[in-house]
């Protein structure tokens, strides 16, 4: 059997202006007040994870 809805149903009484993603993540913004090792480990680019010295404590 095949339906037949209108499309009234598919309809929303509001919209909003921020999408759902967005409102799902809205903190986006530099964390400029987390630890400078956080952020270097979290940085690739300059992450080493070959010496033993940049491993972080896990007693956070």
């Amino acid at each position: 059997t095949r339906f037949n809805l209108p499309s009234t149903v598919f309809e929303s009484k509001t919209t909003n202006e921020i999408g759902m993603l967005n409102l799902a993540a809205p903190d986006s913004d530099p964390k400029i007040n987390w630890d400078p090792d956080v952020i270097a480990a979290l940085d690739d680019d300059e992450f080493d994870y070959n010496v033993d010295d940049n491993m972080l404590d896990d007693d956070f």
